[in-house]
């Protein structure tokens, strides 16, 4: 028998609600010598600010957001998504256009999180760092950046396990640094330290048969 599978129900997370007051919301704090790293684009900065909207917690211009995670192999979990999911293999293309640097965050930050017990009592669940719509994330970012948090602390949706990722607030797009980058892997090496299969280049077009 063929056909569509049913579909789930729709998400029960919503964005924040009229005039919910956030100043209580928990927080979790990012030292600022604290290491952790960013998997991202060879020819992008590593402290650029996103305000495309394509990130789960993008601000919008003149607002931006920053992904770091805790460990190596959550950045690249972060990066590569679905593919590595579904296959366990990074593509030779992908790792190749990505690298991985070493950053640590500059200042301490105070940032709202998204795993404690209490974020509940908000009207905030899990499913927001589940769900394929961004829309929703957003508006909490932005509830989150006018309220005073520095950004957000939350589990990536890519992993398992407690809260192993942050989205940082700031200006968009490479601003002065705010803070420093460690070192800095191309996405091979990253791959390779973190223990995942890269998959070789495909043979060259320009080989013929004899």
């Amino acid at each position: 028998m063929t056909g569509r599978l049913p579909s789930g129900p729709p998400p029960a997370q919503t964005g924040p609600r009229a005039g919910l007051d956030l100043t209580g919301f928990p927080t979790a704090v990012l030292p600022g010598a604290r290491v952790v790293f960013r998997a991202h684009a060879c020819d992008r900065d590593p402290w650029w600010f996103s305000d495309s909207l394509t990130g789960r917690f993008d601000l919008a211009s003149p607002r931006g957001t920053l992904y770091v995670a805790d460990d190596l192999d959550t950045a690249l979990r972060e990066r590569l998504r679905h593919e590595l999911v579904r296959t366990g293999l990074v593509p030779d293309s992908l790792a190749r256009a990505m690298a991985v640097s070493q950053l640590t965050t500059g200042r301490r930050r105070r940032c709202a999180d998204l795993s404690s017990p209490a974020a509940a009592g908000f009207g905030l669940t899990r499913e927001l760092v589940t769900m394929s719509d961004y829309a929703v994330p957003q508006t909490w970012a932005h509830a989150f950046d006018r309220s005073g948090p520095a950004g957000v602390r939350y589990s990536s949706r890519f992993t398992t396990g407690p809260a192993n990722a942050w989205a940082l607030f700031g200006p968009a797009g490479a601003t002065e640094p705010p803070g420093r980058t460690v070192r800095r892997w191309t996405g091979p090496e990253a791959c390779r330290r973190a223990g995942l299969t890269v998959l070789g280049p495909p043979p060259s077009t320009a080989l013929k048969l004899i």
